[in-house]
């Protein structure tokens, strides 16, 4: 690589050489060593780069050195550091007090709802509406094809639960953006 770059003569080249050393603006390192690697933990793990996140490492490697998707390299090696992984924390509020619900009175006066996705396609079905009642534990399982709307949802549960116990008073679900859309 170093030889092509130097004796090319045609035009004038982005590679320049120094001291044995190629340059693309920064110094451009070879895939066949571990330099790379070294690169990555000097300016992530060391005392220099502190275990910072993903930009202040980008920025750190770019002001110096380059190769080919080296952002993607550096990315990856910031998302495996098993010191990052342990001792970061995530940014998300904290959770609170869990609050007990209310022990039913009467079966199928309230139920839990919830779906299990990504199953394999069985007579066009590959979702199951789990319906669940609170008191009894009495579950319904309920076959849907992979794309539903909640019109569709709505007339299932009515043929389905509200034909045979009523109306429940509560639902308790994982607030899916289907149960909480504007339908």
């Amino acid at each position: 690589m170093l030889h092509a770059c130097t004796s090319s003569q045609q035009q004038p080249s982005l590679f320049s050489t120094t001291h044995g050393l190629l340059f693309f603006h920064q110094i451009f390192v070879p895939a066949s060593s571990n330099f790379r690697q070294r690169i990555m933990t000097e300016f992530h793990a060391s005392r220099y780069g502190g275990h910072s996140s993903i930009k202040p490492t980008l920025k750190r490697i770019a002001a110096s050195f380059y190769w080919p998707k080296w952002t993607r390299d550096v990315h990856r090696f910031v998302q495996q550091c098993s010191t990052c992984k342990k001792n970061k924390y995530m940014p998300t509020k904290t959770q609170g007090l869990l609050q007990p619900l209310p022990i039913p009175k009467q079966e199928w006066e309230d139920i839990s709802m919830d779906f299990i996705t990504h199953l394999p396609v069985s007579s066009g079905h590959s979702v199951i509406w789990v319906l669940c009642d609170r008191l009894t534990k009495y579950v319904h399982f309920i076959a849907l094809p992979t794309h539903f709307t909640a019109q569709q949802l709505a007339k299932r549960f009515s043929v389905e639960i509200c034909r045979l116990y009523g109306l429940p008073k509560t639902i308790v679900s994982d607030r899916d953006p289907l149960f909480v859309s504007t339908f």
